[in-house]
Formats: structure tokens, C-alpha cells, sequence
């Protein structure tokens, strides 16, 4: 990409944002320096990790960035023998690494909703004792303590003592009343690291001493009397010491850190990634921004996309249109799509239509995506992992380089041109522009051809009509428009596909106050086949949006048909479910209740011996108690006969279907192959009697709510479960196998994917027993392989 491709795109005011939510000066200059990737797996995981950032500061988390400076500079240093760091830059080397410190456990507590920030946070491992050392030898205000040597200490203290005494003596002379007549000013200070008292010249005799300073005027000298010569002398060694001891621990700390930059350094790297990757994120959270799929396929897809700077501006009060459309303020989102079936768009309409914002909105949106930014568009948009991205938007007209309008962007298009392919997303704003409208549509046209033989995805707009001509019949280009409010005269910024636009040139400037009479002439003066152009596209307008109406409705319906199916499927189960129970508690107190008969029985039964009734009577009234037992026992779901039921069936019997809550009637004596036909409630099935279980009487009506509806189409001859549960699964292709039974389907094509295996062995354990399903096998390679099975089912 170009400079002038980032400049058109606006991508560089993109990354002036995406600074402003940096924190540290190595964040903001990642962002700073961001670009596309080369490859979808980086970008995947560029995204994946800015994804991770905008969920966590959506829950309200922020990362502890402060207090984090730029210490290369410093650690260059360090790396010089013998040099000697001062201690503000030693001390902002410990507060970076502490934020380092903080950083780590931050993310170490995030790390369940935040593997990846957590994976490069992890790495955030400081010189502890490092650390340590420069804690205790430098303070927050930048000096160094105490603390930091035995011999700094030991100076410090007599330093302090020496002052005092210094101090001590200087007071008694200043409160003597012999010396006070000489005194300029009561007081103490300090003048070249001695102490004075200030004396007036014209006394100067009256206070022995050295004179180490005067006052501008003359009239006053800084006197160092006698008695606290020599302690000045004192003073002034016990300094120089200290400054010794100060510049020992500050070389000792310098080396450490020199003997530790690389790994400081490391550290800090890791820091500015996160702080990118945060930033980021914030820029996620403001653009109210998803993450699109990346791909290597040429197809750009970009659904609900708005252009960032509208999201981020502050749209005017504004009053929506009779369909709910934000007038011209607002950032209304756009749908658009190039590559696939047409490698070529041009968007034609009205000036301030919204062609060059939708021109700049793919270019820039797939631009960040590339890069690794969430956009302002639909998660199902697509965008594919191009090599370059050129632009050519806005007069870039020189004088210094002697460039006219048409001059600079043919100077463009040839460089982009030259770079053109495959792999290649081109932006053309006005194509054919600024010269003669015949030779610039012929320019146009030959232009976009070049770009459309040389693989490349192109998004153009134009008010030529030859170069609309051309997308309108040309294979693999398509035409497209802004949609224009003709009551209003304003845009509706939103695109449609395969009409042309108009101009609306005239409307317009007779909207902004052109004369009548002028405007009149101009209408004489157009071509005879334009009003009728006018008209025939007006025409179809009207006709496309009664259609959009007919679709919105009818998706409208689609999803209200989908929403009662599914209510009335899960009530079916819940009303199976309490049959089943209420089966299972009614067999329980029958069990029971047979247990207080058998009770009540033994002891009749003792009774009746007791009384001499004959043994044959007890046996028999044991056994009546036994058979009553079974009966109740086999008041529960019927059990499978398995192939016994064959000599029992009879045409008009009802039976069951094992594994499946269906009950029907028979229809035909066993066949030769073991089946009979049976009638159910999808129609006539020959099922084999192994299969089959006879119901002792007909099954009672269930009162279930049928769940048919109109059919609009014929059953599909695959059904995709992946992603679905072991129930789900089961439940839906028990569904769609009886609706390809009732359609005629013999085979079928059941989608399970790979993964572990468990979906697949649960669907051929489910076709086993299907008694609709004829044979089954794993698909052909090129029909899915291990990921999809072949179902054949009976034929009717």
C-alpha cells in the first residue's frame, strides 16, 4: 500500500485514534507504526487477541499501564563500562518494571477470559533483585537514601552532626551584641558549600572572617567568620565524600542493570504489545466493532458496515425517514460485496450520495482488518487476506510538480496498474474523470477491463453512462447504487445492486436555487433516449422495492412459522415427558397396591390353612395373586417380541416401532423377507417385524397439535448436523428421515463432521435401528469422507 492509498483511505487517521488509547510512549508508537499482515493465520490471531481486549474492558476491566516510561534510552546506556545512570532514570527503570510486576498478575487473573492477552503477559518475569537493590538505595523523589551504602550512611550521619554544630555557633555569634550593629540581616546561609552570616561592607573589620560572596549592590559582603573556618574545611571534605559514596552506588546499580538490559528489554517490548493490544480494543469498544471472518478466498463481503469516522463523530440532531433511515448526519450501515461471481462493482448516483463513503469504507475496513482491528461491521462479513490495497479518491492536483486533476490520478492508476493482481483490492473514484465524458468512459472502461483480466477485486464509482453501459452487460462486473430519496432529493446512503443510478443533477441544482428558466433549457438539451432512461429506471426502483417489501414480509413469516414450530415441538416433548411420568407414578402405585393384596392375601392364606382349607385352593389363590401381578408389571411401555412377533402378526393388529414413539396399524400378512406394511401417520412403510411389537389394544389418541405447514419446497437430500448435541442431532434426523421418506428421497446424505467421533457413532447407532433406513455407509471422499454418512432408505 501506497502513501497515497493510506492518505485517500484515511487509515492514517485510523492509527492517530488508535494512539490517542495507548498508554505507554512504546504502545502509542506500535500504533503509530501499524500495518496489514501478510497471512490469515496472523491476522486471525491479531484479531482473536484484540477480541479478547475489547470483552475485557467491556466488563469494566482496565489494565495497569501507569507509571510506564520509555527507558531504551536508559538501558543503552547502561550498556557503556563504567557508566553511571542518575537516579530519576534508575528510578523509572524500577517504577516500569513494578508496572510490569502488576501487568502479569492482572492478566494472570484474567487468564481464564483471556488466554491469549494472558499467554504474552506471562512473559512479564523482572530482575527481582534488581528490583530490590534500586528500592532501597533510591527514592520516589529521585535521590539516593541512606541506606544505599554502610559508607554513605556513615557520612550522612556526620554530615548532619557537623551541620549542627556549624549552625549552633553561627546562632550564638548572631544573637552576640557585639556583633549585631555589623549584621546586615539576622540571619544564616550557605555561599560556595561554606556558611555565612551577612554583614554590612561599611563593618566589615568589626567581624574577623573570610569574605566568600557580596550582594549585587555592594552594600552587603557574605562573611565566613573565623571560629567556623575550619569546620567549613571539614564540611566541605565530608561532602566530597559523600559525592564518592553517591557515585559508587549509582555505578554499581548502573552495571546491574546494564548486566540486565537485555532481559529488561524483553520486558518492555512485551508491555507495549499489550498496550497496543489494549489500545485496540478501546478502539473496538468506541466503533462498537466485530470481528469478521478472514480468508484466503477473493471474495470481500462486508454486511452492516459503517465507515469508522461517522461512528466516532458526533452525529447532528437529526429526524429519520419514513423507513427508519438516519438522514444525512448519521452512519448508516451499507451492504457490499465484491469478488466471487463479479470481480468488478461500479456504484453509480447523485453527488453527496455516498459513493466515495462506501468506496472508503471497504478500503479502510478491510485495511484495519488486516491489520488486526475489530471493524464497525457485521461479524458474517468477510474479508479476504489481500496482498496490497490501492486507492485512487480525491483531487491530488500538484502545481509544484506541474500536475492537473486528470494528470494525477492517471499517474495513480498507472503505478497501481503495474501491481495489479489476484491478490489485489482496487478503489477507482470517478474513473474516467476530469477530461473529455466520451474519451474519459472509453478510459474507463479499458481501465477496469485491465484490472478485471488481471484477477484483481475492483470497487469503482462513475457518472459516465458508457462506463455503466459497461457494468450493466459485461460477464463479472456488476452494477450498483447509492438509493436516493427523489420526494426529498437527499441520499439514503445505503447500496443496491443491479441498477444503475441516476445523477438527480438537475433536481438538485434547482433544489439549491438555480433558476427556472435555466433549468428548463438544460432539460431541452439532453439526449432524447435520457428521459426515457429516467423513466425505465425509475420503473424498476419502484418494482425493486415493492419486492424488498414481498421479502421482508415473507422473512417476517418465515421466522413466526419457525418460532410456533419450535414452541409446538418442545410442548410435544413436554407433554411425552409427563405421560411418561404420570405411566411410571400410576405403575408405582399399582406395585404397591398389589404389595398391601399380596400382604392381605398371605395372611388370608393362613387364615384359610388355620381353617383346613385343601392345599389345590391356597395354590390357586397364590397363582390368581401372581397373574395379577404381571398384569400390572406389564402396564409399563410395551417390550420388543423380537422375531416372534411374526407368527402373532395379523393384518389389522396395532403395533409399535421400536425406538421410535410411533404407533400403527398392520396392513399385510409377513412377507417372504420378514416385513409386513404398516400404516402410521406419514403414510404406508413396510417395516420389518423384528422391528415391530403388538399392542394389545389401539394405542389412545394423544391429542398432540400437528405440526405440518404449507410446503415450500422439497426436502432437501442432505441435512447438516454439526454443532448439534447427541439429543439434537438424533431428534432433528429422526425428522428430516421421515420427511425424505414421505418426498420419495432413497438416499440422503447426513453431514456429522469429524471431530471425535462421537456424533458419528451416535448417528449410525440411530440409523441402525431406523426402521426406514434400508443401508447406510461412510461418504465417498470427495462426498465429505469420515465427516458425512449415506443414508438409503425404503422405497415406497
Amino acid at each position: 500500500m501506497d502513501e497515497r492509498s493510506r492518505s485517500g483511505l484515511e487509515f492514517v487517521g485510523i492509527l492517530d485514534v488508535l494512539q490517542e488509547g495507548a498508554v505507554t510512549p512504546l504502545g502509542k508508537e506500535r500504533a503509530g507504526c501499524l500495518g496489514p499482515l501478510q497471512d490469515v493465520k496472523h491476522v486471525q490471531e491479531a484479531l482473536a487477541e484484540a477480541a479478547e481486549a475489547q470483552a475485557l474492558l467491556e466488563r469494566g476491566e482496565e489494565p495497569p499501564f501507569a507509571r510506564v516510561a520509555d527507558i531504551r534510552p536508559h538501558l543503552i546506556q547502561a550498556r557503556v563500562e563504567g557508566a553511571s545512570l542518575d537516579p530519576r532514570s534508575l528510578w523509572q527503570i524500577y517504577e516500569t518494571l513494578q508496572a510490569a510486576r502488576l501487568l502479569r498478575a492482572f492478566f494472570h487473573r484474567e487468564r481464564e477470559a483471556a488466554p491469549l492477552l494472558w499467554k504474552r503477559a506471562s512473559g512479564l518475569v523482572s530482575p527481582e533483585a534488581l528490583c530490590t537493590a534500586i528500592a532501597e538505595a533510591i527514592t520516589p523523589e529521585g535521590e539516593v537514601s541512606d541506606a544505599a551504602s554502610p559508607g554513605l550512611g556513615r557520612v550522612r550521619r556526620e554530615l548532619r552532626a557537623l551541620r549542627e554544630a556549624i549552625v549552633t555557633r553561627l546562632e550564638r555569634m548572631l544573637a552576640s551584641p557585639t556583633y549585631q550593629p555589623a549584621l546586615a540581616e539576622p540571619i544564616i546561609t550557605v555561599r560556595n558549600d561554606r556558611y555565612v552570616i551577612p554583614v554590612k561592607a561599611s563593618a566589615k573589620g568589626r567581624i574577623r572572617g573570610i569574605v566568600q560572596d557580596q550582594s549585587g549592590s555592594g552594600l552587603t559582603i557574605f562573611l565566613e567568620p573565623t571560629p567556623v573556618v575550619e569546620m567549613n574545611n571539614r564540611l566541605r571534605m565530608l561532602l566530597r565524600r559523600e559525592e564518592e559514596e553517591v557515585t559508587n552506588v549509582l555505578r554499581s546499580l548502573t552495571g546491574e542493570v546494564g548486566r540486565n538490559a537485555e532481559r529488561i528489554g524483553a520486558v518492555l517490548e512485551r508491555v507495549g504489545d499489550l498496550d497496543l493490544l489494549i489500545a485496540k480494543g478501546r478502539l473496538a469498544v468506541r466503533l462498537r466493532a466485530g470481528i469478521p471472518r478472514v480468508t484466503e478466498e477473493p471474495r470481500l463481503i462486508l454486511r452492516q458496515a459503517r465507515h469508522p469516522f461517522l461512528v466516532l463523530s458526533p452525529a447532528p440532531e437529526q429526524v429519520p425517514d419514513e423507513d427508519g433511515t438516519e438522514a444525512a448526519g448519521g452512519a448508516v450501515p451499507i451492504d457490499l460485496e465484491v469478488g466471487g461471481a463479479f470481480a468488478v462493482v461500479v456504484i453509480s448516483g447523485p453527488n453527496t450520495g455516498g459513493k466515495t463513503v462506501a468506496l472508503k469504507t471497504a478500503g479502510l475496513l478491510t485495511l484495519m482488518t488486516l491489520s488486526g482491528l475489530p471493524i464497525p461491521a457485521s461479524p458474517d462479513s468477510q474479508v479476504p487476506c489481500y496482498r496490497a490495497v490501492f486507492a485512487d479518491i480525491g483531487d491530488e492536483q500538484s502545481i509544484a510538480e506541474s500536475l492537473s486533476t486528470f494528470s494525477s490520478h492517471m499517474s495513480q492508476i498507472v503505478k497501481i496498474l503495474a501491481r495489479a493482481g489476484p491478490e489485489t483490492l482496487i478503489l477507482l473514484d470517478e474513473v474516467g474523470a476530469g477530461t473529455d465524458p466520451s474519451e474519459g468512459a472509453a478510459l474507463g472502461i479499458a481501465i477496469l477491463e485491465a484490472l478485471r483480466q488481471r484477477g484483481a477485486s475492483v470497487i469503482a464509482t462513475t457518472h459516465l453512462e458508457a462506463v455503466k453501459a459497461y457494468a450493466a452487460l459485461t460477464p463479472g462486473v456488476e452494477i450498483a447504487s447509492v438509493e436516493f430519496d427523489q420526494e426529498r432529493l437527499t441520499p439514503r446512503y445505503s447500496i443496491r445492486l443491479g441498477l444503475p443510478g441516476q445523477s438527480y443533477g438537475l433536481e438538485i441544482a434547482g433544489r439549491l436555487g438555480l433558476p427556472g428558466p435555466i433549468l428548463e433549457q438544460a432539460r431541452e438539451a439532453l439526449p432524447e433516449g435520457h428521459h426515457k432512461a429516467h423513466s425505465l429506471i425509475e420503473a424498476l426502483e419502484v418494482d425493486r422495492r415493492h419486492v424488498d417489501e414481498l421479502r421482508a414480509r415473507l422473512q417476517e413469516e418465515v421466522q413466526r412459522t419457525s418460532i410456533l414450530t419450535r414452541e409446538a415441538e418442545e410442548l410435544v416433548v413436554r407433554l411425552r415427558e409427563a405421560m411418561s411420568t404420570l405411566r411410571h407414578r400410576a405403575r408405582e402405585e399399582a406395585l404397591q397396591l398389589l404389595a398391601e393384596i399380596r400382604q392381605q392375601g398371605e395372611g388370608l392364606m393362613r387364615a384359610l390353612r388355620e381353617q383346613g382349607a385343601r392345599p389345590a385352593e391356597v395354590r390357586a389363590f397364590h397363582q390368581g395373586l401372581e397373574a395379577l401381578r404381571g398384569k400390572v408389571e406389564a402396564t409399563e411401555a410395551p417390550s420388543w417380541s423380537g422375531p416372534r412377533v411374526a407368527a402373532e402378526l395379523r393384518p389389522g393388529q396395532w403395533v409399535s416401532v421400536a425406538g421410535h414413539e410411533q404407533h400403527g396399524r398392520v396392513l399385510t400378512e409377513v412377507s417372504g423377507q420378514g416385513t409386513v406394511e404398516v400404516e402410521l401417520k406419514i403414510g404406508r412403510v413396510p417395516l420389518p417385524v423384528s422391528a415391530l411389537s403388538v399392542l394389545s389394544s389401539p394405542p389412545p389418541p394423544r391429542g398432540e397439535v400437528p405440526l405440518f405447514v404449507e410446503k415450500t419446497q422439497s426436502v432437501s437430500p442432505e441435512i447438516n448436523l454439526v454443532g448439534c448435541t447427541v439429543e439434537e442431532a438424533t431428534r432433528r434426523l429422526d425428522k428430516y428421515l421421515d420427511g425424505a421418506f414421505v418426498e420419495g428421497v432413497r438416499q440422503v446424505r447426513v453431514i456429522h463432521g469429524k471431530g471425535t467421533g462421537i456424533l458419528r457413532k451416535a448417528v449410525h447407532t440411530y440409523l441402525a435401528s431406523h426402521p426406514l433406513v434400508e443401508d447406510f455407509h461412510l461418504a465417498e471422499v470427495n462426498q465429505g469422507g469420515s465427516g458425512a454418512t449415506i443414508a438409503v432408505l425404503q422405497d415406497r
